[in-house]
């Protein structure tokens, strides 16, 4: 299982944009959770082992007053980044729970002391529902979030924010603009991926999705790390859109293209300079503030909120569709891994060459490494049902329900562990950890978090099997202890 998420991680391309500064100096490339769904192909599997797991609550840390719907990110520092609805973007110890630092404004000094916002004023940064995403390069620590705008803010932006230990910093802005140069109100509840510099290792481009807040069209961004625009999609001034809003993060890989869905019901594919590679409809999409993110493999996988998960190849041909018991829709990402087995076994295969549908050109792709087959995808529907899919053909598979039923409506993504379990946070305050083969959880779990308090945000865990969450009461909880 290691070995497929070192796979998963190296699938994505890693120079899609020319290099945006930095030294030569090399990254430390075991951080354990950078972004929402763990890693640019969205596969929502972590690499921490968690059937020892004592569901005991490590440590609970208040942030703000305000809902927590942002996924944590993990640095490789062991470094928790979190953000609240509040519009406070704050970095905790994982040791303790203690923040390091938090703030609700771009221009905040830098400081290694905890400044919080002040209660009942309102931030500057905007509603913060988008996950921040981490990458740790020249001792220093890049943080990137989207804001969904609102009371307080100069409307929705990309914040590019740098913490080197001591001192952080906000360091770039962007806000879309239209061709007159007038900011166009805009909501970024997507949450953003990157890709770096295959010479430099610098971060060289982030990705991250927008809803126009007039007119409700959707946008793909790929931004400089110095917040500048490098292109757009739809591009202005073309025939290429409308489309839908766009609150699914993207993700990288196959065929060396961005895919992302949209509230048209479309998945989209562009390639790596922003034009367009194909559409294909996947059924209906959640609109704001939640959506499900694809899945890149050698495959794409993609999730609808009318029920329906589909398998896509690259060049955008069919390869299946499948509806969840009784047609209850996902708001949640789906996950990727090995489902568990007395007797795992890990075969190498090639995927094979996709056929170009009738009157297409092919589309030339990068060449495809040998990978170990991840086998299933997992999903959890907002009713709360467990979805087990087969990739290769689609057929369904079964497991006992947990004897604790998970409580809908689920919003939160789940994640697949490294030893074949499945983490889902559910509606009621509990947090789940599901043994993918028999159904069942270990002593302890599920954990109250707490009683009736829901969990929007998506759990992450870091390479010692710690989970950690937030929910709609402002709190951060650490889940798991030595």
């Amino acid at each position: 299982m290691n070995v497929v998420r070192a796979l998963l991680a190296i699938v994505p391309l890693l120079g899609l944009y020319g290099c945006s500064g930095g030294g030569g100096s090399t990254p430390v490339a075991s951080i354990a959770w950078e972004k929402f769904r763990h890693d640019t192909s969205n596969s929502g599997g972590g690499n921490g082992l968690v059937a020892d797991n004592n569901g005991i609550i490590k440590w609970q840390t208040q942030i703000d007053q305000t809902p927590i719907s942002s996924s944590p990110a993990i640095d490789i520092n062991g470094t928790i980044y979190i953000a609240t609805e509040g519009g406070t973007l704050a970095a905790l110890n994982s040791t303790n729970g203690s923040i390091n630092w938090s703030v609700c404004t771009c221009d905040a000094p830098g400081s290694g002391t905890a400044l919080s916002c002040p209660s009942g004023t309102p931030s500057s940064l905007g509603k913060l529902i988008s996950s921040p995403a981490v990458y740790f390069f020249n001792t220093v620590t890049y943080i990137f979030i989207g804001s969904a705008g609102g009371a307080g803010s100069a409307g929705g932006a990309v914040y590019m924010f740098q913490d080197n230990g001591t001192t952080r910093t906000c360091a770039a802005r962007f806000q879309p603009k239209d061709s007159n140069n007038v900011m166009i109100p805009s909501s970024f509840i997507s949450s953003p991926a990157f890709t770096t510099n295959p010479f430099t290792l610098a971060v060289s481009g982030v990705l991250i999705g927008a809803t126009a807040d007039v007119t409700q069209h959707g946008t793909m961004y790929a931004l400089n790390s110095d917040g500048s625009l490098i292109w757009q999609y739809p591009r202005v001034g073309t025939n290429e859109g409308p489309i839908g809003a766009v609150t699914s993060s993207p993700a990288l890989g196959a065929a060396n293209a961005v895919y992302f869905t949209a509230a048209d019901g479309n998945l989209y594919a562009l390639a790596n300079n922003g034009t367009f590679k194909w559409r294909f409809p996947i059924g209906s999409v959640s609109g704001d503030p939640f959506s499900a993110s694809p899945i890149t493999t050698a495959v794409v996988f993609a999730a609808s909120a009318d029920g329906k998960i589909s398998a896509i190849d690259p060049d955008g041909s069919f390869r299946w569709q499948v509806s969840s018991p009784g047609g209850a829709g996902f708001v949640s990402s789906l996950a990727i891994g090995d489902q568990a087995t007395t007797t795992p076994t890990l075969t190498p295969t090639i995927p094979p060459t996709p056929t170009p549908p009738p009157g297409a050109s092919p589309t030339p792709t990068a060449t495809v490494t040998p990978v170990f087959p991840v086998t299933t995808i997992f999903g959890v529907t907002t009713a709360g049902t467990l979805v087990l899919v087969d990739t290769t053909t689609g057929a369904m598979k079964m497991i006992p329900p947990p004897a604790t039923p998970i409580v809908g409506p689920v919003v939160a993504s789940p994640f697949t562990s490294a030893d074949q379990f499945l983490v889902v946070a559910a509606a009621d305050g509990k947090l789940h950890s599901i043994n993918t083969l028999t159904g069942e959880e270990p002593t302890n779990w599920p954990v109250t978090l707490a009683q009736g308090v829901p969990i929007r945000s998506s759990p992450s865990v870091d390479n010692n099997g710690v989970i950690y969450v937030g929910a709609d009461n402002g709190i951060v909880y650490a889940v798991g202890t030595p």
